[in-house]
Parts: structure tokens; sequence; C-alpha cells
């Protein structure tokens, strides 16, 4: 199992929608010898399928020899229905490509009897050799298609009644009521799915974050429908940088390493689906690109192409970036031979700090402070970076910085780096107001402990 991590929606529905193209032009569809694609959950694919319409009106791909099998339909819904999957799927896909309506299989949820409704959508999937490529994705409770958390990994096309979050994700297309989405839904199985030769899943969004931990660092769970996946021999997955939050840190590091290293072999060998293995030509080489990859990722915002309109193939950098995220790239470099400014501390990285201490009544001056004062007055032209701050210099603004900051005692701001021993709380505070909170805590322990200025 593969795991791609893009840096946003667009760029992973890109890199989807552009690997499927691939595999349809590797795979040289004709009619006796269709690319069979399995489509699930309609509504996460959009973008994908604006790019590979884009990707059709350029002249790339044709879905003349293409067949898809719709993963799943409500029982009891027209087709021409707006929730409707097929609905969805010719309104944002069908539409607008070159595909056969003979080549698009869909689940009837109307039919007299559904259990032969099931089978025979079985049989046809048998009879086309199997699905080629399944394309799909994924909502936050992991489930498939319509496999809903708790399905049996040894799945086929079936009847399943639908959950209650199913139930409320869906509500939008009915009005937001309720209790006119339909209970009940036909959908392939999940050893449907496994015996496709290729399975694609794009999954997107924080809120999706646990299920791709759950599906990549997690084990096999059947109330984690898409864990399954790990069984697939060939199953690729596709994500963005939002997704990635729950995994582990090891896990995205090892994944974008697996990444550039296929990277850098792609550029001198084609590595097929089959095991065999081809050397790039010198011209492809040079290009380093492909022509498919030539579109543009950012035509997802922009309109379809008309039919008639004139191909024109826009040549922009590679949408992919660098996985070498090291320290070193965030941090800011000093020159050394630059002088610092006063009252500047360098950490370690190299960012500067600027420090300056507030004018409270009972802060006093450093000495160092004065100093600096009393040479700029008396010569002008004097640097004050010849003399070269010790870190015991810096004190008085370290201990009000702190304790205007960190410590929330009474009194904090009182606190002088050469007085600290009087600016302890003592009985004379007490019929001074207390402010509510931890104050009253901190009044209660002793005046002279050193704890009364942690922060419990």
């Amino acid at each position: 199992m593969r795991l791609i991590i893009k840096d946003d929606e667009n760029q992973a529905s890109y890199y989807t929608a552009l690997y499927v193209c691939k595999r349809i032009i590797e795979f040289s569809p004709t009619a006796e010898r269709p690319f069979v694609i399995g489509i699930l959950d309609e509504v996460s694919l959009v973008k994908v399928y604006r790019y590979l319409v884009s990707f059709s009106k350029k002249g790339f791909i044709s879905f003349e020899h293409i067949v898809i099998f719709i993963s799943d339909e409500f029982v009891g819904l027209p087709l021409d229905h707006p929730a409707s999957n097929y609905t969805v799927l010719h309104e944002n896909f069908f539409k607008y490509i070159n595909i056969q309506s003979k080549n698009i299989f869909y689940l009837d949820g109307l039919a007299p009897n559904l259990h032969l409704e099931c089978s025979q959508y079985e049989d046809k999937i048998s009879k086309l050799g199997g699905i080629e490529l399944i394309l799909g994705s994924v909502q936050p409770d992991g489930h498939l298609a319509f496999n809903e958390p708790g399905s049996s990994i040894m799945s086929k096309t079936r009847i399943k009644t639908l959950s209650y979050e199913t139930i409320l994700e869906n509500a939008s297309f009915f009005g937001g009521d309720v209790e006119k989405v339909p209970k009940l839904a036909l959908t392939i199985g999940i050893k449907t799915i496994l015996d496709a030769r290729e399975v694609v899943i794009l999954i997107t969004g924080a809120q999706k974050a646990l299920t791709l931990s759950k599906c990549i660092d997690g084990s096999i769970n059947h109330m984690w429908v898409v864990s399954a996946i790990q069984l697939h021999p060939s199953s690729l997955i596709v994500c963005d940088e939002d997704a990635t939050l729950e995994l582990l840190v090891k896990t995205v590091r090892y994944c974008k390493n697996i990444q550039r290293v296929h990277d850098e072999l792609n550029e001198f060998y084609n590595i097929h689906l089959n095991g065999s293995i081809s050397t790039v030509s010198q011209n492809k080489r040079s290009a380093n690109v492909a022509p498919v990859a030539k579109i543009s990722s950012n035509e997802s915002n922009q309109s379809f192409p008309s039919s008639d309109s004139q191909l024109s193939i826009p040549t922009i950098p590679d949408s992919t970036k660098s996985t070498n995220n090291s320290d070193e790239e965030t941090d800011v470099e000093i020159d050394q031979n630059e002088p610092i400014p006063p009252n500047t501390m360098v950490f370690i990285g190299g960012h500067p700090v600027s420090i300056e201490s507030n004018n409270h009544s009972n802060h006093t001056q450093s000495s160092s402070t004065a100093q600096f004062q009393s040479q700029s007055q008396t010569n002008n032209n004097t640097n004050l970076n010849e003399y070269p701050r010790m870190w015991w210099e810096y004190m008085d603004q370290f201990s009000h910085f702190y304790n205007a900051h960190f410590v929330n005692c009474q009194n904090s701001l009182d606190i002088h780096s050469h007085n600290f021993g009087n600016s302890f709380p003592s009985e004379n505070h007490d019929s001074q107001p207390k402010s509510p909170g931890i104050n009253d805590k901190c009044s209660d322990q002793s005046p002279t402990s050193p704890d009364n200025y942690l922060d419990d």
C-alpha cells in the first residue's frame, strides 16, 4: 500500500485524476477489452471528476471504451432524484465526457427483487473480467460505498442498513429532513472492492484524519472498513496534509521519502502495474514531465472547456514540493559580519529577538542600559556592539518578562533582578485587595516559600 501526501485538496485531487488518466493510457482500452472502473463515494470526488473532464476535453484520454460501475444506490429512490448517486455522477461527470450510456452500470433501488438485483450486478462485473480500478473516497467513520462500520470483509453486493451518521450526512439532499432519507441501500461488498486489480482512495481534510490513521497505522478492524485496504496487493491512498494530523510522524516521513525515491526512479524507468519495467526515452527524460502533467492543477476552479475550443496545454511547474523538510529551511540566516542591534538576543537557529523593558513604577533601569545611554550621549559615533552584553546583563529584562507572562501570583510584577528578597509578599500586603483565582491559592502558602511564585 502506497500513501501519497500532497499539500492540499486540489493537489491531491489532481494527482488522483492524473494517476487514473495514466492507467487508462497504459491499459489502451478497446471495444473488446474495455477499462472497467468502480466509483465509490460520488460526492467527495467532484474535483477529481473535473480534472478527468479536463483531460478528456484536451484529448489526452477517451472514455469511449471505459465501463463504469456505480458502487451503491438508495433503496426506493428513482434515478432522477437529486440524491441518487447516478444523478450526482451524471451532473458532475457523465454529461461532460464521451462515455456510452450502455457502459454505465448502476444498482436499481426500485427493483422489485432487490436480492436478484444484487446478484445480477455481481454477474455483470464478472462477465467483464472484473473491475480494473476502484476509485473512491471515505467518510469520517471510514465506510467504503455503503459498507457501514461492522461490515464483513467477505461481503459482496447486498442490501445494507444505513447508520444514523450516514443518514444525517445525506439529509441535505432531502431538504434537511432526516425522515425522508432512505434507511436502506444497495452496495457492492468489501470483497468486491478487494477483488479489483487496483484500489485508489482519496482522503482529504482534518475531519478524516482519524480515518486515515486507522487505515495506515492501525490494524485491520471491521469497525473501520477502510482498514481492509491493507489486504489489497495494489492499493494507493492519496491524501493532503490536513488528513495526516493523526498519523505517526515517522509514518509521514517514511511515506514522503518513499515517494521521493519513486519520483527519482520515474525519471529513468517506468514501473508498470504488471511488474514490468521499461526505460524512459531521452526525449521524455529531458522533458521531465508527461504531457498530461502539463495541465494546470488550478483548473479545478475553472469552467469546463467547450468541445470546439482549441487545445492549449499550459506548461506549469510540478505541483509536488520537496519532501526534505529540515529545520534549517525555516531558520533565519544572520550575517556574521552584520552588527547586531543593541537590546537584541540571537537564539539558536539565528532568530533575533528584541528585548525591551516596559516602564513600570517599581521597575528600575539596569546599569548596562544606563551605561549604553551615557556612552551614546557622550559619543554618538561609538559602536554599541563593540561591547557585547553578557547573559547576566539581561537579568532585569528577563525577570520582568518572566513574571509578567508566566507567573500568575499576586505582586509578581514587583520582582526585580537585584531585589528578590524584598519582592515576596508579606503581611503588609494583606490589606490590599486580592484578585480571585490562583492568587487566593498562592496567598495560603508560606510567604517565604519560593513555591509561592510557581504556577500549580
